[in-house]
């Protein structure tokens, strides 16, 4: 229970951290509404920002953070003192808040858990603009809860380190659980990390039938900062392929993403990675790799090669993404292979072989002993606990669907 609790400390710190970096406020918190109460849990308090007692422990309906529960919604307020909402609480004198910005932690089930808020004692400080960031910031605090609750019932006394690392390959597979059901499409997937927490991410969605959209994505570095920044994106991929369906507009839309949230820094953060739009009706791929290492199709019959290599710069670099997409058709049964580089540097002994070469090799050797590409991988990778970098792989069996 204890890793537990300093887990959620650690993901709370790394929360507040980005939110100190990425919103115009001073004071920042995390709190529990449950049972009615309202307590504090985490805080980040600048110099010159509001007085946060360092205990709080209050009846839930003295709170600006009464309202976000009770309405599982945002709640901006430029100017405490002229908003009629909380200008009498008690709160607003006590702890000097001015400006405010709270928005709920929701979890899976639909109950919240808390809210993560940012105020300030001058008014005017927050605006409509920081509500996007505070939402992917408290839907990161709600996958960690759910990451705790899960390993409490999996296991209420040892949390060994395999264990998490089990667990956290397990969330992050979640999206894989739902495979798709089409008889002229048949997927697989490999997933080994190379730490606790990792910094790739894919998903795939059913547009409509026959068609599919798949991404995979690797944020740059290792460990904890990118994988906050993975989870944070994480959340809304499933959505962004079934609305925007198109490569462009799905890149965009993620490269949107990257860049609000860290549009006041002077870094920036950047992830590469491909996204396919699968139409088994017109036996048609449309793509866009974006700096990431190129997908393949391979045909059954003759073992066709074609590398999925046009598109642009990695995404959270520019903040107009260039528009550089690619089409690949395929008339008979066929297989798609998306990874990331992990794989590729997993099997690089000599450096100056090319990422193709090793893939193709790897290929060959998959065929050779008569195994799908992912289950050898998987048998190479078989008790490799050293690994550099995650590993990643999709890979899709095609049928072109006869009409």
């Amino acid at each position: 229970m204890k890793n537990i609790q300093r887990k959620f400390e650690e993901a709370a710190h790394n929360v507040l951290s980005l939110m100190n970096e990425t919103v115009e406020a001073r004071s920042f918190f995390i709190s529990s509404t449950t049972q009615n109460r309202f307590k504090i849990l985490n805080t980040i308090n600048n110099e010159g920002g509001c007085t946060i007692p360092d205990k709080v422990d209050e009846p839930l309906d003295l709170s600006y953070c009464g309202y976000v529960t009770n309405e599982k919604k945002p709640l901006l307020i430029t100017d405490a003192l002229q908003n009629s909402l909380v200008r009498e609480l008690q709160i607003t004198q006590t702890v000097s808040i001015r400006s405010y910005l709270g928005v709920p932690i929701v979890l899976e089930d639909g109950s919240v858990f808390g809210t993560l808020c940012a105020l300030d004692p001058d008014p005017n400080v927050l605006s409509e603009a920081d509500i996007p960031k505070l939402l992917i910031y408290a839907s990161l605090i709600a996958n960690t809860i759910e990451l705790e609750e899960t390993v409490v019932r999996i296991k209420n006394n040892e949390i060994q380190a395999k264990k998490e690392l089990q667990l956290a390959s397990k969330i992050q597979l979640a999206t894989l659980d739902n495979v798709p059901k089409d008889p002229n499409l048949e997927v697989d997937y490999l997933y080994k990390p190379s730490a606790m927490l990792s910094g790739d991410l894919y998903a795939w969605n059913q547009i409509e039938e026959g068609v599919y959209g798949a991404v995979v994505l690797d944020v740059m570095g290792h460990g904890v900062s990118s994988a906050l920044i993975g989870m944070a994106i994480y959340p809304q991929l499933k959505d962004l392929i079934q609305q925007e369906k198109e490569p462009y507009k799905v890149m965009k839309k993620i490269n949107g993403l990257l860049i609000s949230l860290f549009q006041h820094e002077d870094f920036y953060i950047y992830v590469t990675g491909i996204y396919v739009y699968l139409d088994l009706n017109k036996g048609e791929i449309q793509y866009l790799n974006a700096g990431h290492p190129p997908g393949i199709i391979i045909t059954d019959k003759d073992e066709k090669r074609d590398f999925l290599k046009d598109g642009t710069v990695p995404l959270g670099i520019l903040k107009d993404l260039p528009c550089n997409t690619g089409v690949v058709h395929f008339s008979q049964d066929a297989t798609l292979i998306l990874f990331t580089d992990g794989l590729t540097d997993h099997f690089r002994k000599n450096g100056k072989v090319s990422a193709r070469d090793i893939l193709s090799r790897l290929i060959d050797n998959s065929l050779k002993a008569t195994s799908s590409f992912t289950a050898y991988i998987e048998e190479q990778l078989d008790g490799k606990e050293d690994l550099e970098d995650d590993v990643c792989v999709l890979s899709f069996k095609l049928k072109q669907i006869e009409r």
